[in-house]
This record gives structure tokens, sequence and C-alpha cells, in this order.
């Protein structure tokens, strides 16, 4: 019986452990990946930063920062979760057109 619940907590622990060490992003990281994607433009980058920044609540801000950083090793900028969601989309798309047109 020993062995279950060990097991049963190690999982849990390492769950917990996981959690903590979720990578927290805000405007420098996504800015950061902004600029791995569209080569170093540190200008336009920034705009488009700041434009979806001022556009969003803090925390709807935060969610689409974390995202972005979290998927900055594949393709795309924007995970399909944020891109689609109907409170962000408009405002990525105007941030896209303001900043980089």
């Amino acid at each position: 019986m020993k062995r279950p619940v060990s097991l049963v907590a190690s999982l849990a622990l390492a769950a917990v452990a996981g959690a903590c060490g979720a990578a927290e992003a805000g405007r420098a990281e996504f800015t950061e990946v902004c600029l791995d994607r569209m080569g170093g433009a540190q200008e336009k980058c920034s705009c488009y930063v700041a434009s979806i920044e001022k556009e969003l609540s803090p925390e709807e801000f935060a969610r689409v920062a974390k995202a972005v950083y979290e998927n900055r090793r594949f393709t795309g900028m924007l995970p399909a979760q944020i891109s689609s969601d109907p409170a962000i989309s408009p405002v990525v798309q105007t941030a896209t057109m303001s900043c980089f047109v």
C-alpha cells in the first residue's frame, strides 16, 4: 500500500513543482519573441506589443504574453487558442495593421 501512496504523492509533488516553474512572461518577453519572428524590427515590435498591451486588460495581456512566449519555438507568433479569442483577435489585428504595414 505504501507504493501507490508514494507514487501518488510523488506525482502530485511533481505537478506542483512544474506549475511553480511555469514561465512568467510580460512585455519584455513578448517583444523578444516578436523580434525573433520579425527579424529585429525593434521599433515595429515595440509598437505592436505596446498597442496590444494598451487595448487589453492586464490579465488578458499577461495571458497573451505568456502564450506567445511559450509558443516561441513553434510556427506563428500567436497560438490558435489566443488568436481565435474574440476579445483578443481584433486587438492583435489592429496592432498588426498599425505597426507592420
